[in-house]
């Protein structure tokens, strides 16, 4: 692979070996395959609690539903965290264990706004595990980072919209998306970086 492709590959698809955790964390989506990812886990053990967080993207102004699997998970749903919180319903995940944050509309709010629902349900999250798109995981590790700063983030994505690492610069739809996350990254962290680098002192 060209040396530049490479390097947006890497600097994209960020993951990591999997470690216990105490939240399983999903930022809202229309994909059912992120939270069907974190239920895996949760049933292998990694974490005790899933917090999915999703009102709606606010470029759409309203839930339109699952992105596939619509015979699985018919809805209808009015929020992203129903429909994530209805996925692990139906894979066995009893309801006391599906934190609920259902107002985010974009990125860092599913942080900020997960960090919000945890503080106030007295958890301490010393590890976190991040489930979500694979060519969103860059985007939102940051986000989660920034929000749970004294935390440790493992993020164990999964392959949608048939997007991988090995294949994004092939496709038109893939250069799109992944270049998309590229320059959201430029776009919105600017704000951020004095408290990351305040951290790093």
């Amino acid at each position: 692979m060209n040396q530049v492709l490479e390097d947006i590959s890497r600097f994209i698809f960020l993951e990591d070996a999997l470690r216990e955790a105490d939240v399983l964390f999903i930022p809202g989506n229309s994909s059912p395959e992120p939270m069907e990812q974190a239920v895996r886990l949760w049933k292998e053990g990694y974490a005790p609690l899933l917090c999915p967080s999703g009102r709606f993207s606010i470029t759409r102004g309203q839930f339109e539903g699952p992105a596939r699997k619509q015979a699985l998970y018919p809805g209808p749903y009015a929020t992203e965290w129903a429909f994530m919180a209805d996925i692990g319903a139906r894979l066995g995940v009893p309801p006391e264990r599906i934190l609920r944050e259902d107002q985010a509309t974009y990125t860092m709010q599913n942080a900020v706004f997960s960090r919000q629902v945890l503080d106030q349900a007295g958890v301490q999250v010393r590890r976190g595990l991040l489930c979500c798109k694979n060519y969103h995981a860059r985007r939102a590790y940051m986000y989660y980072q920034y929000a749970f700063p004294e935390a440790e983030f493992t993020v164990c994505p999964v392959e949608v919209d048939g997007v991988s690492r090995e294949n994004w610069f092939q496709t038109e739809d893939g250069i799109q998306k992944v270049m998309g996350e590229l320059a959201r990254c430029g776009q919105q962290f600017p704000d951020l970086i004095p408290g990351f680098a305040g951290e790093a002192q």
